[in-house]
C-alpha cells in the first residue's frame, strides 16, 4: 500500500474484538445520486472501461474481518 504521509500509516496492533474505521478518500468527479444505491453491487461500474467489483471487493474483506 502507498501512503501519501507518514502520517497516513497504520500504526499499532489489534485484538480480536477491536474496532476500527475505514476511510476511502476519492479524487474523480463523484457517483450520482441516482446510482448510490447500486455502488456496492458486483459488477457495477461507472466508468466505461471498469468491471466494477472494486468496491464490492472491499466491502466483503470489510465484513470477513468483523
Amino acid at each position: 500500500m502507498i501512503w501519501k504521509t507518514e502520517e497516513q500509516k497504520p500504526t499499532g496492533t489489534t485484538e480480536p474484538g477491536d474496532n476500527g474505521t475505514v476511510k476511502i478518500a476519492v479524487a474523480g468527479p463523484g457517483i450520482p445520486v441516482d446510482r448510490l444505491s447500486k455502488l456496492f453491487e458486483p459488477f457495477f461500474a461507472t466508468k466505461q472501461e471498469g468491471i466494477g467489483m472494486g468496491l464490492s471487493i472491499a466491502r466483503t474483506t470489510v465484513h470477513t474481518v468483523e
